[in-house]
């Protein structure tokens, strides 16, 4: 049981055996530190793991293949509908195609149309083969920078 489970655990007993609303009303402040603490634990993380990605950008990409990923980004953005903010975490230079998939809600028609605006926008030619052995986005963008 995580510790975040055992607290929940813990505070949910002491609620519930109290019979005194001044107890309750206690611990149900309690919760609501413990939330705030949460919070701000997790807005913490996603700096940090932010500033990592970003680190790791710098040191894997070179000027155009930045250049390239920002403006695959930009595709994956205006193809999808998706916020640019979202894309920009999930659209990174490590990230799996089939993660993508998942984390974007991408269907098979987002890829015909993603690939189409790629090859558009780069002035390339991705056959349809081509396009089922990217793995990876790192992979895109050595394609389209060779």
């Amino acid at each position: 049981m995580s510790n975040l489970n055992i607290v929940r655990h813990e505070l949910s007993r002491q609620y519930f055996n109290s019979k005194n609303s001044i107890d309750r009303f206690k611990i149900l402040n309690e919760v609501e530190e413990l939330i705030k603490e949460l919070r701000q634990n997790t807005i913490n993380n996603m700096d940090q793991f932010e500033q990592q990605i970003a680190e790791a950008e710098e040191v894997v990409l070179s000027g155009k293949q930045k250049e390239v990923l920002e403006r695959i980004q930009s595709i994956v953005a205006d193809v999808t509908g998706t916020r640019y903010e979202v894309v920009y975490k999930f659209v990174i230079p490590e990230a799996g195609i089939q993660d993508l998939y998942e984390n974007l809600a991408l269907d098979s028609l987002d890829l015909v149309e993603l690939v189409m605006a790629m090859e558009d926008e780069f002035s390339v030619e991705i056959s349809d083969e081509r396009a089922e052995e990217f793995k990876t986005v790192q992979e895109v963008i050595n394609f389209v920078t060779q």
